[in-house]
């Protein structure tokens, strides 16, 4: 996270995170620990494709979203130490789409959109 934190205080201001990549709770963290505040910062996270589908696709951007806050929202999808102080991350993708759940994923992510949980 400090190499994250050095970086957005050096001018980054998209920051690629995944569920795979297991670097949503850094990235939450070093947002909080930069100077940048979250409005300033486009955050990308992503779902690996599993059998789950929606319910999958659901349960991991809630739990990124934990990890950015702290007692709040965690990054909205991942940690709860610190705070990302954000309700919400900019763009969350299927990573490496494949076979059927992706669709189902996809819907459900449509009304995650709509609740504010993806810009």
């Amino acid at each position: 996270s400090d190499l994250i934190a050095a970086a957005l205080d050096q001018g980054y201001s998209l920051i690629d995170t995944a569920e795979f990549y297991n670097n949503e709770r850094d990235v939450g963290v070093a947002i909080k620990q930069s100077s940048r505040r979250r409005e300033d910062v486009f955050v990308i996270s992503k779902w690996w494709p599993t059998s789950a589908g929606a319910k999958g696709v659901m349960d991991s951007l809630d739990n990124c979203l934990k990890q950015f806050a702290f007692n709040t929202f965690i990054f909205i999808f991942t940690f709860a130490i610190f705070s990302l102080e954000s309700s919400y991350v900019d763009l969350y993708m299927i990573h490496a789409p494949k076979d059927g759940c992706c669709a189902e994923a996809y819907r459900a992510l449509t009304q995650a959109k709509k609740e504010g949980k993806i810009k």
